[in-house]
This record gives structure tokens, C-alpha cells and sequence, in this order.
């Protein structure tokens, strides 16, 4: 009997330790997802609120969309970032 019991605590113990893995890995993705999310790309984050059109949009000079960072370039206007960097 000695002979069947102690497969069956081999067997105990490795689902436990599986379990355990599943737990750590999931604890550790959903840290790792909720880390990249906070210093995940700023500009992917932000939405146009002025329709598209720049000129007319209110918060152009902050924006961080790739529409708005090409028009600043292309007017001269100045964001957030070039007045704290120039002082």
C-alpha cells in the first residue's frame, strides 16, 4: 500500500505547486499590466477635442497628439514642454 500512496502525494503536491505558479504568474502580469498602463505612451492616451483642426482647438499648445506636435511645428506655436525647457 506504502507504493500507491506516495504517488499520490507526488501528484498532491505538484498540483499544488502548479497552482501556486498560476497564482504568482497572474499576480505578476497583472502588476506588470497595471505599471505599463501608468507609464504607457501619454499621447496614445489623449483624444482630440477640437475636431481635428488644431488651429481652432483651445489646449493645442499641451496637446500631445502627433497632429498637434506638427502643427506647433509648423506655426512656431509653443507647448508645455518648449516653455518649461526654454524657462
Amino acid at each position: 500500500m506504502s507504493e500507491t500512496s506516495a504517488p499520490k502525494r507526488d501528484r498532491r503536491g505538484f498540483l499544488r505547486n502548479l497552482a501556486r505558479g498560476a497564482v504568482l504568474a497572474g499576480l505578476g502580469a497583472g502588476g506588470w499590466f497595471l505599471l505599463r498602463g501608468r507609464r504607457g505612451d501619454r499621447a496614445a492616451r489623449h483624444r482630440c477635442t477640437g475636431d481635428g483642426i488644431c488651429r481652432s482647438c483651445g489646449s493645442v499648445s499641451d496637446c500631445l497628439l502627433p497632429q498637434a506636435l506638427s502643427f506647433r511645428r509648423a506655426t512656431g506655436a509653443r507647448g508645455k514642454k518648449e516653455r518649461d525647457r526654454d524657462g
